[in-house]
């Protein structure tokens, strides 16, 4: 089954802070049976220890994530920010960066979340499509386009 799924999908998020898109996203995963109580804080806390801001040639994101422990079900949640969202940098806590988009990740198996986070990588170096995602305004079109190029199952 494929990891990336249209329920978890928001082109259009309005989180002023990571906080609140944190707290959003979790409100979110919770009620969709996908992390367990503890996630939030989980998280939280592990971008405080581990920030997760990636800066691109024609594109910054954040991929925020916790341990397996914390995660019901594998999934990608997948938000594209409205608004500057201040993010860490994760090889230099110093550096601020603001993603346009935010891949919330939780896998079942630290293996498989090490496998997508290089899939992830791999995807956001090609120019040709970080180009083509960024036009893209539905999620249908976002779906196919990542799931013809990061071939990650549950």
């Amino acid at each position: 089954m494929k990891i990336f799924k249209k329920d978890l999908v928001d082109l259009s998020t309005n989180a002023e802070s990571a906080e609140e898109l944190f707290r959003e996203s979790f409100a979110v995963l919770k009620n969709k049976g996908y992390v367990q109580d503890d996630f939030l804080e989980a998280l939280n806390k592990r971008e405080h220890d581990y920030p997760t801001g990636l800066e691109f040639p024609n594109i910054a994101i954040a991929i925020p994530h916790a341990d397996p422990q914390y995660v019901s079900k594998p999934f990608i949640y997948i938000q594209k920010l409205n608004n500057k969202i201040s993010f860490k940098h994760m090889g230099n806590a110093s550096k601020e960066i603001f993603p346009e988009l935010v891949f919330t990740l939780g896998m079942k198996e630290g293996e498989k979340q090490l496998e997508l986070l290089s899939e992830l990588m791999e995807f956001f170096t090609n120019e040709k499509i970080v180009e083509e995602l960024k036009s893209i305004n539905n999620e249908e079109k976002l779906l196919y386009l990542l799931s013809n190029n990061i071939m990650m199952e549950e």
